[in-house]
């Protein structure tokens, strides 16, 4: 006899799972779904996921459609159901990461499975996507699900002005060796400092839309670097890698601009003061920068207690405001996106496993 939807995102502590904050929207109404657009309305990702998949138009929305109707259509039922719809991330807003495309391709093809419509392919799904962010008005891309959730190594592009975008995905041989020697010398810091991706993208298509010989000459190297990476891979030069990955971020920030705070004076002195002490060849902010997560590509040698003991003894005690900072050791997913349908009567809307997220 219920009806409705019920959205709920969650966010989790990464090592326990305990629950560190949410947000719900019980929809009565189809008019409650007309938020979609506004990526801090409550849950839009969701919604927005919802009207990708075809439960409702915008059409129906703005003129006020029955919402059960559409509830048991999208779920092909010829009684009330109640959809709800729970996600749960281990990584907090704005960490640079891509969680929100991610996210957005988990829900989908969660959805996509639970309501008969099946899996969907994975050139479909980097669509689907990039149609959601569309619709939340986030700016993203096609780069964030496109790397997040195919596995391993690759190389992705897409040809310049052709609509609709052409994606390209080359996987990588990498060697075992190579991929566990890599590892090794990578760590990441969790700056503590979130920014929403959408105001820096902005600012860098506002440059991109003027056409001045420095941006165009920036994009150009950018793919440049990329192309140098995927050889730095291929070859196993890490230290080569680190240049590419320094070179990347700056090239980042001039995209930016000087005042978009794409590097944070915490991010900068933090590189500067590891970099003078040859304990790491390389760096950048994961995504458009401003916080986050930051990759460090460490020198040859160095480990994750030498950054720590480094970290405690030269930078946190002259300034404070690294206190929010955090080490996390990172490894290269061979698995990507996968799904499973859990048959339990007894899971309801607070349940929550570890072992549901476990790599």
């Amino acid at each position: 006899g219920q009806a409705g939807i019920l959205l709920r995102s969650e966010i989790r502590d990464t090592n326990s799972g305990s629950l560190m904050s949410f947000k719900q929207d019980e929809i009565n109404s189809i008019n409650q779904m007309a938020d979609f657009r506004e990526p801090s309305a409550v849950c839009s990702l969701l919604k927005s996921a919802l009207v990708c998949l075809g439960m409702a138009t915008e059409e129906q929305i703005n003129q006020s459609h029955d919402l059960q109707p559409l509830i048991n259509g999208f779920c092909s039922s010829a009684q009330n159901l109640r959809l709800e719809i729970v996600t749960t991330s281990l990584l907090g807003l704005g960490t640079g990461m891509g969680t929100s495309s991610i996210l957005g391709a988990c829900i989908l093809q969660s959805i996509a499975e639970c309501v008969g419509i099946g899996k969907l392919e994975d050139e479909f799904l980097l669509h689907a996507v990039l149609l959601v962010e569309q619709l939340l008005s986030s700016g993203g891309g096609w780069q964030d699900q496109a790397h997040g959730i195919l596995p391993g190594f690759k190389t992705v592009r897409s040809l310049p002005s052709e609509i609709p975008l052409d994606i390209q995905i080359e996987h990588l041989d990498i060697p075992q060796q190579h991929a566990e020697a890599f590892e090794e010398r990578l760590l990441f810091a969790y700056t503590g400092q979130t920014r929403l991706a959408k105001n820096i993208l902005q600012q860098v298509l506002r440059r991109w839309s003027r056409r001045s010989s420095e941006i165009v000459n920036t994009v150009g190297s950018l793919v440049e670097c990329s192309e140098n990476a995927r050889k730095a891979l291929l070859g196993g030069n890490w230290d080569e890698m680190a240049r590419i990955i320094h070179k990347s971020f700056d090239l980042k920030c001039i995209m930016a601009g000087e005042d978009s705070g794409a590097q944070p004076e915490t991010v900068k002195i933090l590189i500067s003061k590891l970099l003078e002490a040859d304990l790491i060849e390389g760096a950048m902010l994961c995504g458009a920068g401003g916080g986050g997560f930051l990759l460090l590509l460490l020198s040859q040698g160095v480990c994750r207690q030498t950054i720590e003991n480094f970290f405690e003894s030269d930078i946190v005690l002259i300034n404070r405001n690294f206190e929010d900072f955090r080490f996390q050791e990172c490894h290269i997913s061979n698995k990507g996106l996968s799904t499973s349908i859990i048959d339990d009567e007894l899971i309801g809307v607070d349940s929550f496993h570890l072992s549901w997220h476990a790599p």
